[in-house]
């Protein structure tokens, strides 16, 4: 309930003494009634500034607007008569006027109507008071409050129990507790279908290996050298599956953290790292099996970890990847891991856990009855893989590693029989073997920059990253500056924020020259991050760089690499394109780009193409 007290023209002044006894009113039917400040009720007195609208009192259905209108300045022989106090000292620059009694007459008039109104609206509150009391309750509903103080009014409050549908809805929107609901299953389904192959898969879990074992411009590790190992996961004399293992160059993130779905510690790492999405764990695991296993030891043998990502651990009610935290160390020369294992799965609340466990346990997941799930021989399998780590990589203090179980790579058949037991444990031993066969022939190919002592082996054999320098010809490197904001029209100043240099290598391909079998045209080649790993090949990139696509031009295996080692080119979550449709000037950025690589292309060919002319 607002009092107007000075609603008149800027040429009088209030009387404050009727303000005074307006209030008064107000306080003492506050007194009598269930209306109280718990209710949401303001009383407010305005000032000049804040009320400039004058008028009756009227009575809502459902609001009182009490909008009182003060007179001129009351006399001195008024205003005493009418309080029986001393008289109030006027302001010489407004004396009284002769309408003050009939001023006076007005003034009583407003308060008596006044209280007539107020009687009413509290009668009215106290009806709607009782019936909110019989609904739910609500706790905010000072929002149903609508104060203007420019207007000079407030709408009444239903009260403090208010059941509007609408208005708990709206205030129930922003409350951390109402969020929306995420069905477990679909991101499984989602990450399954987000790479073309599954090379392109194992290729995102190197990317996070790689990511840790790497050391990042700055940092001092002298002594280090960074380690990927890659090989078959053996149970008895079948292969069920493929580990990758990584050291790390400073201590990792809780497993609970890692596994946290979207979730990523690299985001805005710029150049240092290649994922920044919290995604590239669960989508190569997720692609590649329906069960795989995280193991990690974090500084010590008493700081181990393990991590579930299965198909069969995703509901409805949400995703769930569980981690469990483990100490290796040795008790009178004998390890407890074994026993720490068995204890944490035999409670009830990780009966699903210790399921995915069991079904490790058994080479073919339970094809028959003598390969079952056996949580007894899963425990075990997961004991000497963290043996391995504990005190067989190297005495590393950080470690991580990946155990995918019954890898989903496509092999091919000439039947489609089902296979029986022993056919399966083949097929298996086929997928594992092809897809680090693919591996071995195509990793040198991903990353441009890793380092020369770096140890990256699959199953035992050792990776070199040199093959451009080995197959390039006329090897040349160039360095452009490109705009993300501004055409390449345009002239770019130095240190501008919104441009940024790369390596442009050109040569020319020995090996598709002189193979009757590849194509010849120019191809491109897209590089990013410190590592310089392959997000995009192009194997005729001459429309794309604006070269002409006509005749024998641009051909004799004329390759274009793009070496984005600052990293400023967004990826795509899966680091098969680049994201332009992310930025603001994402088509400027896009046509920049390959404007500068096309003008390096064109230059370079046709200087060759004039050396070697009459040769």
């Amino acid at each position: 309930i607002i009092c107007a007290a000075n609603t008149t023209p800027s040429c009088c002044q209030p009387n404050s003494r009727i303000v005074t006894e307006v209030l008064i009113q107000i306080q003492s039917r506050l007194a009598m009634t269930n209306l109280s400040n718990d209710d949401g009720v303001e009383i407010v007195e305005l000032s000049d500034s804040d009320n400039s609208k004058g008028g009756d009192a009227h009575v809502g259905d459902d609001d009182i607007i009490v909008d009182i209108v003060q007179a001129t300045r009351s006399s001195e022989r008024r205003t005493a008569a009418m309080t029986k106090d001393e008289p109030i000292e006027l302001d010489d620059e407004n004396p009284p006027s002769g309408s003050d009694h009939k001023n006076d007459n007005e003034n009583e008039k407003a308060i008596e109507s006044f209280g007539e109104h107020l009687d009413k609206a509290c009668d009215e509150n106290d009806q709607r008071h009782n019936r909110a009391d019989k609904e739910s309750h609500s706790e905010d509903s000072s929002r149903a409050i609508l104060s203007s103080r420019e207007a000079g009014i407030i709408q009444q409050p239903s009260s403090n129990n208010s059941t509007n549908a609408r208005d708990e809805i709206n205030e129930d929107a922003d409350d951390p507790r109402h969020l929306t609901g995420v069905d477990g299953t679909g991101p499984w389904r989602s990450w399954k279908r987000n790479f073309k192959t599954s090379l392109m898969a194992v290729m995102d879990l190197v990317d996070n290996a790689l990511d840790a074992s790497i050391p990042k411009v700055g940092e001092k590790n002298h002594n280090f050298i960074g380690r990927v190992h890659v090989f078959p996961d053996v149970f008895l004399t079948s292969t069920t599956g493929l580990c990758m293992v990584n050291n790390s160059t400073q201590k990792m993130r809780p497993l609970v953290e890692v596994l946290r779905v979207y979730d990523s510690s690299k985001i805005d790492s710029g150049a240092g790292d290649i994922g920044e999405n919290g995604v590239v764990l669960k989508q190569g695991c997720a692609t590649l099996s329906d069960l795989s296993f995280i193991l990690s030891k974090n500084g010590g043998n008493d700081e181990i970890e393990l991590g579930i990502i299965a198909k069969s651990l995703q509901m409805k009610e949400g995703c769930y990847l569980p981690a469990f935290k483990f100490s290796n160390m040795k008790e009178n020369g004998e390890s407890t891991l074994n026993n720490q294992m068995h204890t944490a799965f035999s409670q009830p609340k990780h009966r699903d856990s210790a399921a995915c466990v069991a079904r490790y346990g058994g080479a073919n997941g339970g094809a028959n009855s003598k390969d079952a799930p056996n949580l007894d021989v899963g425990i075990d399998r997961l004991c000497r893989h963290f043996d391995r780590l504990c005190h067989n990589f190297y005495n590393n203090p950080h470690v991580f590693m990946v155990v995918l179980d019954k890898v989903t790579h496509i092999v091919q058949r000439h039947s489609d029989e089902e296979m029986d037991v022993d056919e399966e444990d083949v097929a298996e031993n086929v997928r594992v073997a092809e897809l680090l066969e693919e591996l071995k022939r195509d990793i040198s190919f991903m990353y441009l920059h890793i380092p020369d002592d770096f140890d990256f082996c699959i199953n035992g054999e050792s990776v070199w990253f040199k093959c451009w320098t080995e197959r390039l010809v006329e090897f040349s490197t160039f360095a452009v500056r490109v705009g993300k904001t501004r055409s390449w029209k345009e002239t770019i100043t130095d240190g501008d924020p919104n441009a940024y240099e790369l390596n442009v290598l050109v040569g020319f391909d020995r090996i598709r020259v002189s193979s009757k079998f590849s194509r010849n045209e120019a191809s491109l080649y897209i590089y990013s991050r410190q590592s310089g790993r392959l997000i995009k090949y192009e194997p005729d990139c001459r429309h794309e760089l604006n070269l002409q696509t006509g005749g024998t031009d641009f051909c004799s295996g004329l390759t274009v690499i793009l070496d984005d080692i600052r990293g400023r080119l967004p990826l795509n979550p899966s680091k098969q394109d680049i994201a332009f449709g992310e930025e603001s000037f994402g088509k400027v950025h896009k046509e920049n780009l390959f404007k500068w690589v096309g003008a390096v292309a064109h230059f370079y060919y046709y200087y060759h193409l004039a050396k070697f002319r009459t040769k």
